[in-house]
């Protein structure tokens, strides 16, 4: 069973997620900035399934990173290599998961399934994406998450 709220919720504005595929040591994971629109347009649909009483997904459009987007991360000036998936399934499987379960995965279509802490940090993570600021990850609880793993499931904001 599906929440209609969440059903309902419709994509705005632009979602840009990336990893790079050069100098990976320093900047390893998935790589995430929004416009303006597309940050308040997620945060609404993370606003969703938190407040929904059943488990629910949504499938969102990612786009390539343009190269101002790519200039603030800075690898390589811009330059680097990196690659995009099509979307990203945002999985909330309330009540199947622990609070603290993170998952991100995938390469065509990524694919992240986040227990209720996980959730709630992707919010306040949107939030100050918002507010301006940049270069900062979050990911898996250290309690769960190797180094290696963390590395490769982490999430960073720019």
């Amino acid at each position: 069973m599906s929440d209609t709220n969440v059903d309902r919720w419709k994509q705005e504005g632009s979602l840009f997620v990336w990893r790079f595929q050069e100098n990976i040591r320093n900047y390893p994971g998935w790589h995430l900035s929004a416009d303006h629109i597309g940050a308040n347009s997620i945060i609404d649909l993370l606003d969703r399934l938190l407040a929904a009483q059943w488990g629910s997904q949504k499938l969102l459009k990612v786009m390539p990173p343009p190269i101002e987007v790519l200039r603030v991360a800075n690898n390589m000036g811009g330059k680097a290599r990196w690659e995009s998936p099509h979307s990203m399934l945002i999985k909330y499987p309330r009540g199947k998961v622990t609070d603290d379960y993170w998952s991100l995965e995938g390469d065509n279509e990524l694919v992240f399934v986040v227990g209720q802490t996980g959730l709630s940090l992707f919010r306040h993570s949107m939030i100050r994406l918002l507010q301006k600021e940049k270069d900062f990850s979050i990911g898996p609880p250290d309690k769960i998450a190797t180094r290696t793993e963390w590395n490769k499931t982490c999430l960073w904001f720019w």
